[in-house]
């Protein structure tokens, strides 16, 4: 009698402990998967923390390289600064797709530029971009942008801007300050 008790008391025992592993498996599957949870949240925020546009593009292959101007210009440490040469009218061609510009960085800039043309009133009260360059470094001019895909525009005089998008030369980061031209845009159909 004694034997089948303890018998009994060990069947007990067992399922008590195999019970216990089960609940204790289960504790660690449910932690595992937070855990995973966690570090794929940290990862997300942390790649989109560091967006494409934080960083300078490649250089723009329609940028001509200019003559030297000499030194760079005098910067406070953690600053910078630019000299710029531009012209406020703008010419649009439909036919070939793209916007004639004069834009000049000369290589006594400290900084590099990225330039997007916007035009106003294409959509109530909006900036609308409809051509964007890539890099233009310092000692670089840019005389054509490639109008984008979708823009469509009839013939006539538009106002928007040449908006100046600012990176460091060395760690190619974008800058904080960005710089508004006004400018006209006369569109053709390429006569």
């Amino acid at each position: 009698m004694k034997r089948e008790e303890t018998d009994r008391n060990e069947q007990i025992g067992k399922k008590k402990s195999s019970g216990k592993r089960q609940k204790n498996k289960i504790c660690i599957i449910v932690l595992l998967i937070i855990l995973l949870l966690g570090i794929g949240i940290l990862v997300f925020l942390c790649v989109k923390g560091h967006k494409s546009d934080d960083f300078a593009p490649k250089l723009d292959s329609t940028a001509e390289q200019m003559e030297d101007t000499g030194e760079k210009m005098d910067a406070p440490e953690g600053g910078g600064a630019v000299s710029l040469t531009y012209s406020t009218a703008v010419t649009i061609s439909m036919k070939d797709r793209t916007a004639q510009i004069l834009f000049e960085n000369p290589s006594k800039s400290t900084k590099d530029t990225v330039l997007q043309l916007t035009v106003k009133g294409q959509k109530e009260g909006q900036e609308s971009v409809i051509a964007q360059s890539k890099l233009i470094p310092a000692g670089y001019k840019l005389s054509q942008m490639e109008l984008d895909d979708d823009v469509e525009l009839k013939v006539g005089k538009y106002e928007g801007n040449l908006n100046v998008l600012y990176y460091d030369s060395e760690s190619r980061k974008k800058e904080v300050v960005d710089t508004k031209i006004p400018v006209t845009l006369t569109v053709n159909n390429g006569n």
